[in-house]
């Protein structure tokens, strides 16, 4: 398949999904699972992620730091500095997209007020859904550890489906804002990848130690 095609083909499951996906699961979401023990235990992954992204950011500043000073790295934390480096630029991104694009969030603007729209460089409260910067950083960070440290593969799965899942849950964001993020997330990683292999910092060798990758929390 050319580059050409997956693209149309990604655009069109992008318009579908925002043409008949969207706003039925938002409004399912919000009559069927609001205030339940699902709502609640979704509610709970958010300061997860807090932490999750704080760590992110201090191990690229950290590891970056060392790099750019010139010390030499263990091919652990090579690897943890790409995906770092990889959840920041699609953070960047995705919030640079999300300014582009202006797109009405499901709540407060679509559940309480029916809005469902774009407001394209504008910007403004409740118009920043598309594409999901969670769902693009943890896409992005998690394609690096899957390709480097294969071992962790199943854990990386599991986190990426219980945020997806949290996201949907609270009406965080709509399905193709998910679809949106982890797409950008995924190209993101990509590029990282094929950067520090050149390079010759990342390559596919020994899982890390204990806690390091294979924690879903990190």
């Amino acid at each position: 398949m050319t580059h050409r095609k997956a693209a149309a083909l990604l655009a069109g499951a992008l318009l579908l999904c925002v043409l008949f996906v969207d706003r039925p699961v938002a409004t399912y979401m919000q009559h069927t699972v609001y205030g339940t023990p699902l709502f609640d235990w979704a509610l709970r992954i958010f300061p997860v992620l807090l932490g999750a992204g704080a760590c992110m950011a201090l191990l690229f500043v950290c590891f970056g730091g060392a790099a750019l000073m010139g010390r030499p790295l263990r091919p652990w934390m090579s690897a943890v500095l790409a995906a770092a480096g990889a959840g920041m630029a699609a953070l960047l991104l995705a919030e640079l997209l999300k300014f582009g694009i202006g797109r009405s969030q499901v709540y407060p603007a679509y559940l309480s007020e029916g809005i469902f729209r774009v407001r394209p460089f504008r910007g403004g409260p409740g118009y920043g859904a598309f594409p999901s910067a969670t769902a693009a950083v943890a896409s992005a960070a998690l394609l690096v550890l899957w390709e480097v440290w294969p071992r962790g593969r199943p854990a990386y799965g599991v986190v990426l489906l219980a945020i997806a899942a949290a996201l949907i849950v609270t009406n965080s964001h709509w399905a193709s804002d998910l679809l949106g993020g982890a797409l950008l997330g995924g190209w993101v990683g990509r590029v990282a990848l094929r950067s520090w292999r050149r390079t010759g910092t990342v390559s596919a060798g020994p899982s890390p130690p204990a806690g390091v990758a294979t924690d879903p929390t990190r």
